[in-house]
C-alpha cells in the first residue's frame, strides 16, 4: 500500500505490521506534504525557508517515512532545497 498523505500514525501502523504485531500489507508512506506558508490547508506542513526544508527532509527520513511529498504551493527556492536535500539524504520525492 502506498500512502500519499503521511502522518505519524502511519509510521506506528507500519512498525506494527513490520514487527508482526499486526497482519497487513507492505506499507510505504510519504512524509507530511511540504507546502508554502500561504496554503490554508491544516493537514500540510508549511515550510518557511530552504533551511527548514533541509531539516525536515532529514527529520522525516530518520522518522521512517519512505519518501518526501511536496505540494504545488511550495515556492521554487524551497522546492529546490527539498529536492537537493532529498538527493543527499537518499530519499525519493
Amino acid at each position: 500500500v502506498r500512502n500519499m498523505l503521511g502522518m505519524p500514525l502511519h509510521l506506528k501502523l507500519k512498525r506494527k505490521i513490520n514487527s508482526g504485531q499486526l497482519i497487513g500489507p507492505n506499507l510505504f508512506s510519504a512524509s507530511p506534504e511540504f507546502t508554502g506558508i500561504n496554503d490554508k490547508s491544516i493537514e500540510k506542513k508549511k515550510v518557511k525557508s530552504p533551511e527548514q526544508a533541509n531539516k525536515l527532509v532529514i527529520h522525516y527520513k530518520k522518522k521512517g517515512f519512505d519518501y518526501i511529498k511536496t505540494y504545488n504551493k511550495l515556492p521554487k527556492d524551497i522546492f529546490d532545497a527539498t529536492i537537493e536535500q532529498a538527493r543527499i539524504s537518499a530519499i525519493p520525492i
